[in-house]
C-alpha cells in the first residue's frame, strides 16, 4: 500500500492520517477528496471522488445537463474548473492501479 500512496503523493495527492478508519484511507488534493479501501496491505478499491464543502463531501451530479456539487444541505452549481479538477483528481487516483 505504501508504494501506491507514494505514487499518489508524487501526483500531489496526500493522505489525511487523522481521518483513517480500519480499512480505509482518506486522500485529498486541494478541495478534492476520496476514500480508498485497503486490504492485505494493498489499496483495492477507490470510492467516488468528491469536493470537500461546508456540508461534507460533495458529489458531482448532473441535473438537466448542468453540473452540480451535491452535499448535505449545500447543493450548488459546479464551475467548469471544479468539474475538470475533479475529473483529473479521479483519473490520477485511479492511476495507482496501472502498472
Amino acid at each position: 500500500m505504501q508504494d501506491q500512496l507514494d505514487r499518489l503523493a508524487a501526483l500531489g495527492i496526500e493522505r489525511v492520517e487523522a481521518l483513517e478508519l480500519s480499512h480505509f484511507v482518506f486522500v485529498t488534493r486541494g478541495p478534492f477528496a476520496a476514500l480508498l479501501e485497503h486490504r492485505n496491505g494493498r489499496i483495492v478499491r477507490i470510492g467516488t471522488s468528491g469536493i470537500v464543502t461546508e456540508g461534507g463531501l460533495g458529489m458531482l451530479m448532473w441535473r438537466g445537463g448542468e453540473a452540480w456539487i451535491v452535499a448535505k444541505g449545500n447543493d450548488r452549481r459546479a464551475t467548469a474548473d471544479e468539474v475538470d479538477g475533479l475529473r483529473r483528481f479521479s483519473a490520477d487516483t485511479q492511476s495507482i492501479f496501472q502498472v
